[in-house]
């Protein structure tokens, strides 16, 4: 019974490349037996014996299939490689038409949007598109396991020429041969960092395009890209500035420290600003 659905549900993918149902189970009863006759191919099948010839001869046309010998003639397959590169191309050359073509008929938005994507793998591969565009320069704040998934991304995209600049959180990924990418800066190790900024990616590219993403506890990721200039460049600047902080602290963390606390507390207080044996300035 399980082999059963499993069948039905080939069958209906090959249907949904242009196969009728019929064509779809002659496909694969030839590529389980093959050169085989019209009589086999029914019985191995379960295409009417009515119909086989038919089925047969609509397979060849579509070089799905080809007749060999002549008495009694027996067909064999496409094999399975050339059948998908078959289709792998007819479909490619299908949709680079289609996007052509919508391109041409698109009216462009006069206000560029915040477009809403929920799911951590959608918003991975949201990011690996916007990586893919890249021309010039990708601003990115991550942690390690967004590294691990983008960084031969990231790598292709400096093999482009693309300069990569990237603000690290948390571990480097172990075993990653494409990490380090560019230059890279690592944020100070704080357990408050963690707190407040424990799940989040933010990102930028050649200042045209954003995404920020990010999990409150319990749920699921979500986030938002846009090309709207204005958030793009508060992602980039917001890249920046935690970048200009964090060289300043590598450099000197000590006297930091010594002045708003080894977790630097006093200085992520806002409601007053607090400094290690110093009175409070309100």
């Amino acid at each position: 019974m399980h082999e059963m659905r499993t069948g039905d549900s080939l069958y209906h993918a090959l249907a949904e490349l242009g196969l009728s149902i019929y064509e779809a189970k002659a496909y694969v009863a030839l590529l389980k037996q093959h050169p085989a006759k019209a009589q086999e191919v029914s019985k191995n099948s379960g295409v009417p014996a009515a119909r086989v010839y038919e089925t047969l001869s609509r397979l060849a046309d579509k070089g799905l299939a080809v007749p060999v010998n002549s008495d009694p003639i027996m067909y064999e397959p496409l094999p399975t490689e050339e059948f998908i590169k078959l289709h792998r191309g007819r479909y490619e050359r299908t949709l680079d038409s289609i996007a052509k073509q919508l391109e041409e008929v698109t009216v462009r938005p006069s206000v560029e949007v915040l477009w809403h994507i929920r799911g951590y793998d959608n918003l991975m591969q949201k990011a690996r598109e916007l990586i893919e565009r890249a021309d010039r320069q990708v601003l990115v704040s991550m942690w390690t396991p967004q590294i691990e998934d983008l960084a031969g991304n990231l790598f292709a995209a400096k093999t482009r020429g693309v300069s990569i600049i990237s603000m690290q959180m948390g571990d480097d990924p172990a075993g990653n041969g494409f990490w380090p990418v560019g230059q890279v800066y690592r944020h100070v190790k704080l357990s408050n960092m963690y707190v407040r900024h424990g799940s989040e990616l933010l990102l930028s590219v050649d200042d045209s395009y954003g995404l920020l993403m990010s999990q409150e506890s319990g749920r699921d990721w979500e986030g938002f890209w846009t090309s709207n200039k204005a958030i793009v460049r508060v992602i980039a600047n917001y890249i920046r500035h935690d970048i200009y902080v964090n060289k300043i602290l590598n450099k000197a963390f000590d006297v930091i420290s010594d002045l708003y606390g080894q977790d630097l507390e006093l200085l992520i207080c806002l409601d007053k600003d607090k400094v290690n044996n110093s009175p409070e300035k309100v």
